[in-house]
């Protein structure tokens, strides 16, 4: 799609680049997912556009998250998470906001995490996001089983897994019942 669409500065190009770093970023690609989101920025700057900037920016803060970069990957996400405030694109925030919580369960900041993903969790059930929903479940379910609480991430995990079950979200599905196998074995069910 992207060489259909030639290089021109278009959102729609900015759309399909953030979707293909996104999806690099799931494959731990990260040099690729760095080259469209850098591609991306640039085209979002030139074209005046604070919503795809904020957007790739949230994209940016995965990648940094998933290069162990906690730090920056918190301090992209909360930039664009007052974008997105500013913006009024309240879906933005949401997931910015879940991602906030991700950076701090990897710094092992239990109490900061759950308070972000929380937050996230109300705004995505008030706007009806019922993926968003279900991801907000799996980690707020993965910092119970951090902190030893697995009753309560086995039925955070429930909720979450069936939620991407309807949904046909075979990746978050996938996620969530990874992540009940580790409460089982924790719970001595091997």
């Amino acid at each position: 799609a992207l060489r259909l669409l030639g290089s021109e500065p278009t959102r729609r190009r900015i759309d399909l680049l953030l979707a293909r770093a996104g999806s690099a970023v799931e494959l731990r690609q990260l040099e690729m997912a760095e080259a469209d989101v850098a591609e991306a920025r640039l085209m979002a700057a030139a074209l005046g556009d604070r919503l795809a900037e904020a957007q790739a920016a949230l994209v940016e803060g995965e990648i940094r998250l998933n290069a162990g970069d906690f730090a920056v990957a918190a301090d992209m996400f909360e930039g664009a998470r007052a974008s997105f405030a500013e913006l009024g694109d309240e879906p933005g925030e949401a997931e910015a906001l879940r991602q906030i919580g991700m950076s701090h369960i990897f710094r092992g900041r239990n109490v900061e995490a759950e308070d972000a993903v929380r937050d996230a969790l109300v705004r995505f059930r008030t706007l009806g996001d019922r993926r968003g929903e279900a991801w907000a479940l799996q980690n707020l379910a993965w910092i119970a089983y951090v902190q030893g609480r697995t009753s309560v991430a086995e039925d955070r995990i429930a909720v979450s897994a069936k939620t991407f079950e309807e949904l046909g979200d075979r990746g978050g599905l996938g996620w969530a019942l990874g992540l009940l196998a580790f409460v089982r074995f924790h719970q001595g069910e091997h």
